[in-house]
């Protein structure tokens, strides 16, 4: 059974007419418009196209790098020149470079032992009292002599002595006596006696003997005999030689460290000298160790490096014959021959040195590239509106250019622009 249509899917045919009209209508619109975006786009196009070409012809400003390898000569000299000490400048003409004294004091102390012993001996001394119950006269005894204490140790007195008679006092005789000062008849300790009753050996066997004697109340002392270290002038010298050769070296180099590292020190060129000596002690003094002093003065004569270096660019430039002339440089591409910095080696030998005069002779080897120096000026004007290949005739006349190399930017410029600083030019050495 068919479906029945509702009302409102049944058109009259003049809707239908009117609705076909309007679809056509807009598909041409459609048309019309997609070939207006086309145009448009390529319109755009050519106008991006044309403002970069005016950007490029305005801002984009054209360069030219011309880089050339100029051929190299080398060059060795030999020259003599003179460091002197009195001067402050360099004088090219007599070959005399200035020379600057770096001066350095050092004291120097050490200390040292004693090599000599000697044997040391001394006699003990001491006092007694001496009494005299012989008699009530005075007794004289002559310088020297004797008594003998208990133990047989024998010491004298140095002087005349005179022992008071005795006397009697409240019912009884008292001895008289005196104090003498007496000294050992040897050295050693063993006369290093205590307290001692003496005798006097002279008088042995006879009535006086234990009447006149002697008696201490205090120890004998002093008395030694050993060896002791002493100092000999054999150990001054020989410590004075030590301390000097160790303070040269040490004070050397103290001095090398005060050289300023632009300043060259040549060998041979330090003055030392002992200037002060303190030994502090004296030969013969009887001590173990003693100290040794000394004060040493260095002084060096040394020179700049860059005044030798300085001296000979300036010799070998005198060697070499150059166009002075500078009105030719409007004329020619190369005039004149340049030392190459980095190439310049020197070597020297001392051969004389004299410090009382404040000089050295130095005998100086050196050796460097030379290159063809290019004058920019001359040939930023010959190749200014030159194409690369004119500009590479121009430089092959030149037979000290071994090699060029040309560079021009943007690439599609084909002549180098008249504005000459937009010209560069290198040399590659």
């Amino acid at each position: 059974m068919a479906k029945s249509k509702k009302i409102y899917d049944i058109l009259p045919p003049k809707k239908i007419k009117e609705e076909e009209k309007e679809e056509v209508s807009q598909l041409k619109k459609l048309s019309e418009s997609k070939k207006s975006f086309g145009e448009r786009s390529i319109f755009i196009l050519f106008s991006v196209l044309a403002i970069s070409a005016i950007f490029c012809l305005v801002f984009i400003k054209p360069k030219i790098e011309i880089e050339v390898w100029p051929e190299k000569e080398f060059f060795e000299f030999r020259k003599e020149v003179i460091i002197d000490g009195k001067i402050n400048r360099l004088d090219f003409s007599k070959s005399l470079i200035p020379g600057k004294y770096i001066e350095e004091e050092k004291i120097i102390s050490q200390e040292f032992s004693s090599s000599a012993t000697v044997l040391k001996k001394r006699k003990a001394r001491g006092v007694i009292r001496v009494y005299n119950n012989y008699s009530t006269f005075p007794q004289a005894f002559i310088a020297n002599t004797r008594f003998m204490s208990e133990s047989g140790k024998v010491f004298k007195t140095p002087k005349r002595i005179v022992v008071p008679g005795k006397e009697f006092k409240k019912g009884k005789w008292v001895a008289g006596f005196c104090d003498v000062e007496v000294v050992a008849v040897e050295e050693g300790e063993e006369y290093n006696i205590g307290p001692s009753v003496f005798s006097l050996p002279a008088l042995s066997g006879t009535p006086l003997y234990t009447k006149f004697y002697g008696q201490s109340f205090s120890p004998m002392k002093g008395g030694f005999k050993k060896e002791v270290p002493q100092v000999t002038q054999q150990d001054l010298d020989n410590a004075k030689q030590i301390l000097s050769k160790r303070g040269f070296k040490e004070s050397e180099l103290s001095l090398k460290a005060k050289v300023p590292s632009e300043y060259v020190l040549v060998e041979d060129a330090i003055n030392q000298e002992v200037v002060e000596v303190f030994p502090l002690v004296e030969a013969g003094q009887e001590v173990e160790r003693f100290t040794f002093q000394i004060k040493i003065k260095s002084k060096a004569l040394v020179f700049k490096k860059s005044d030798l270096e300085d001296f000979s660019k300036w010799f070998i430039y005198s060697q070499i014959k150059q166009d002075q002339d500078g009105g030719s440089e409007d004329r020619e591409i190369i005039k004149r021959k340049e030392i190459q910095e980095q190439s310049l080696k020197l070597n020297w030998r001392v051969k004389d040195v004299n410090l009382r005069r404040d000089k050295i002779i130095l005998s100086l080897e050196g050796s460097c590239n030379l290159y063809p120096d290019i004058s920019r000026k001359v040939l930023k004007e010959m190749v200014k509106g030159k194409t690369p290949v004119q500009i590479k005739d121009i430089l092959k006349k030149e037979p000290q250019i071994i090699k060029s190399q040309i560079k021009i930017w943007p690439f599609w410029i084909k002549q180098v622009p008249y504005n000459l600083k937009r010209i560069e030019i290198k040399l590659n050495l």
